[in-house]
């Protein structure tokens, strides 16, 4: 008996690995792709429905390969039809990469935690409540997605009436019009500094008040959860880039003494083992 598998019985990524070791001008996909990046998809280390959209559009454009391929419109997932069978878990990742939607976003707004979405989205058994309890999220989530952008399009009916009271000068439309005024020189400042200037200006440690600091504080955890939420299904070598640019005793000093905040003198230990005025400066 042959050992070879049919087309049917073959995994995506040995079709595609079948296709690179078939084709002898790879110049193409190296314009776009490192040659780490492909051998992770085509080794599995990186599941092709995990490639970012985007990413698998590029390989379906330049290998032809239905296992890229992704009809499925976003602009059309319906929670209801999930739930019911007619379309997948893997629909959901889709919208949600789709309109730039993170897990821990999403677990927040459906009242969840990241673990049990995550399984859910994997589509992981888990118990029938807590399954129930993300469904009914879901629907209630998307519908005030779709109720939004209805009110969205309905803005024009008002913007009249802005109009006319822009051009009064005490009026509160004029004085929010002085106020963009005022963020679009921001934004154009900011795009005049370099992001070494950036960088320098807010590690700048000015007199604050204890709620600014705390806010500071939740407010890096929370877009670097974000970013990990990211990072986590992201290719190998996106993954080896961001471990590159990572200052492990930074990270070390920071996870030590968060760890301890809480305790009296519990961050003596961290800081007996790291020297906090030389850290981030190699």
């Amino acid at each position: 008996m042959s050992g070879s598998k049919s087309v049917d019985e073959r995994k995506d990524h040995e079709i595609f690995h079948e296709y690179l070791v078939a084709l002898e001008d790879k110049s193409e996909l190296y314009d776009h792709f490192k040659q780490g990046t492909l051998a992770d998809y085509a080794a599995g280390r990186t599941p092709i429905p995990n490639i970012p959209l985007s990413k698998r559009q590029k390989l379906y454009e330049i290998t032809g390969l239905d296992i890229f391929k992704d009809d499925f419109d976003p602009s059309e997932f319906d929670p209801k039809k999930m739930i019911s069978g007619e379309q997948s878990r893997h629909d959901l990742k889709s919208k949600l990469k789709y309109d730039g939607i993170s897990i821990r976003q999403l677990s927040k707004n459906l009242n969840v935690s990241r673990d049990r979405l995550t399984k859910y989205l994997d589509d992981k058994p888990q118990s029938q409540d807590v399954k129930e309890t993300i469904e009914r999220g879901l629907v209630s989530y998307f519908s005030d997605e779709k109720n939004d952008t209805a009110v969205v399009q309905n803005l024009g009916l008002v913007n009249k009436s802005l109009d006319a009271l822009a051009e009064k000068p005490d009026s509160v439309v004029s004085l929010i019009n002085g106020l963009y005024a005022s963020i679009d020189g921001l934004k154009s400042a900011i795009s005049e500094k370099s992001p070494d200037q950036i960088k320098a200006e807010l590690l700048v440690d000015p007199e604050t008040n204890l709620e600014s600091r705390i806010g500071q504080v939740t407010t890096a955890i929370e877009i670097l959860a974000n970013q990990v939420d990211y990072f986590r299904e992201a290719p190998q070598d996106e993954r080896e880039k961001l471990a590159g640019k990572i200052d492990p005793e930074l990270w070390g000093y920071v996870t030590g003494i968060l760890g301890r905040i809480d305790r009296p003198a519990g961050a003596e230990t961290v800081l007996r083992l790291l020297d906090r005025d030389n850290l981030g400066k190699k």
